[in-house]
C-alpha cells in the first residue's frame, strides 16, 4: 500500500483534475429538468387543441414560471440554425460503437520494466526557412512536423515498441493532444509560436467578416488557445530541459490508458517513469542547490500534466490541421503513421 503522498503523485501523473467532479445537486437539477421536459411533451401531445394546460403537474407549472436554465440552453442548442444533425448523429454512433461495438483487446503481459525507460531526448522539428508572412499553410506545416516528430520520438522508446500494435494505437490516439501541446511548447522558439497565434487571430477575423463561423466556436477556439498559451508560458518559466520534456511526454503517453485490460503493465511503466522523473529532478537539484524551485520541482512538473486534459482535440485539429487533411480526424491518421518506416516518418515530417 502506498502512503497518501505517493498516491497523490500517482494521481497527478495520471492527469487528475478536481474540476471533473460534478456536484450531486447539479446532477439532481439536470435529472429533474429532463423529467419535467418529458412530462411537458406528453401533456402537449394529449392537449394539442386545448388553449391552456389545466391538468399540468405542479412541477411543470413551476417550470413555466421559472424555466430551468440548463434545459433552456439545451433546447436552444438543438433548435438553433447552426445545429448540425449529421455531426450529432456521427457522435451518437461513435458513442454506441465505443460502448457496445468492441470486444476487449488483448492484454499486455506483465513483464519487467527497465530502470531508465527514456534514453533518447532528441526532438527536432526541422523547419525550413520561416516565411516573412505566416499563413494557414505554414501553421499546418508546423503542426504536421510536430506530430510526425512526436510519433518518431515515441517509437524510439523501446518499451513502447515492445507493446502490442493495438496497445500502441490506443495509447497514441488517447494522448496525441498532450504530446502535441508539449511538443509545441518545446519547439516554441523554433516555430515562432507567438507569430502563429497572431496569424490564427488574423485568420478568424477574416472568416468572421464572411459570416462563416459561429460565435460559440470562436469562444471555444479562444478558450483553447488561451489554455495553450498559458501552458506554454508556465513551462517556459520552469525552464525544462530535454529530459524533463521527454519524461512528461512519456508519462502522458503511458498514463493515458489506465482502464483497459493492459492497465497492470502500463501502471508499472508509468510508476517507473515517475520515479525516473523524481531522480532526474533530484540530480538537477544537486547540480544547482542555490535554485529556489529545485526542492519542489518534481511536484511542479507533475502538476503541469493536469491542464493538458482540458484541451479539446477537435479544436486543435481545426486550428492546426484542417488546411492539411481537411475534416479527417487525427485518430484515423495515427495508425497509418505508426505503420510507416522510421526513416519515412522523418522524411514526411
Amino acid at each position: 500500500n502506498r502512503c497518501q503522498y505517493c498516491r497523490l503523485q500517482k494521481c497527478l501523473a495520471m492527469g487528475m483534475r478536481s474540476d471533473n467532479l460534478v456536484p450531486a445537486r447539479a446532477m439532481a437539477n439536470l435529472a429533474n429538468a429532463l423529467s419535467q421536459s418529458n412530462t411537458l411533451t406528453q401533456d402537449e401531445n394529449r392537449n394539442v387543441s386545448a388553449p391552456t394546460r389545466q391538468t399540468m403537474s405542479p412541477a411543470v407549472q413551476q417550470q413555466d414560471t421559472d424555466p430551468n436554465q440548463n434545459l433552456e440552453e439545451m433546447t436552444r442548442l438543438i433548435t438553433e440554425p447552426g445545429y448540425d444533425k449529421a455531426a450529432v448523429s456521427e457522435a451518437v454512433n461513435a458513442m454506441t460503437e465505443a460502448l457496445l461495438g468492441f470486444a476487449e483487446d488483448e492484454a499486455e503481459p506483465v513483464r519487467e520494466v527497465p530502470d531508465n525507460i527514456i534514453t533518447n531526448t532528441c526532438f527536432e522539428v526541422g523547419l525550413s526557412d520561416k516565411p516573412e508572412v505566416f499563413n494557414v499553410y505554414f501553421i499546418c506545416e508546423v503542426a504536421s512536423r510536430i506530430l510526425f516528430e512526436s510519433v518518431r520520438w515515441v517509437r524510439s522508446i523501446k518499451t513502447f515498441e515492445d507493446l502490442l500494435d493495438s496497445t500502441k494505437i490506443r495509447l497514441l490516439t488517447k494522448s496525441w493532444p498532450d504530446l502535441f501541446v508539449l511538443g509545441l511548447a518545446q519547439a516554441r522558439e523554433d516555430v515562432s509560436l507567438s507569430r502563429i497565434f497572431e496569424c490564427i487571430c488574423a485568420q478568424f477575423e477574416q472568416i468572421s467578416t464572411l459570416e462563416r463561423v459561429a460565435v460559440t466556436r470562436v469562444k471555444q477556439v479562444t478558450t483553447t488557445l488561451s489554455k495553450v498559451k498559458e501552458y506554454v508560458q508556465a513551462l517556459e518559466k520552469l525552464e525544462l530541459d530535454d529530459m524533463e520534456f521527454a519524461l512528461l511526454k512519456a508519462i502522458a503517453l503511458f498514463g493515458s490508458d489506465q482502464l483497459s485490460s493492459s492497465s497492470d503493465y502500463l501502471n508499472l511503466v508509468t510508476d517507473q517513469l515517475v520515479s525516473q522523473l523524481r531522480a532526474h529532478t533530484k540530480s538537477r537539484q544537486q547540480l544547482s542547490p542555490e535554485s529556489a524551485d529545485c526542492e519542489n520541482r518534481f511536484s511542479k512538473l507533475l502538476l503541469r500534466l493536469s491542464p493538458l486534459r482540458s484541451v479539446i482535440p477537435d479544436v486543435i485539429e481545426e486550428i492546426f490541421f484542417t488546411g492539411l487533411i481537411g475534416n479527417v480526424q487525427i485518430d484515423t491518421v495515427l495508425p497509418h503513421i505508426l505503420a510507416m518506416d522510421a526513416k519515412e516518418i522523418s522524411i514526411k515530417g
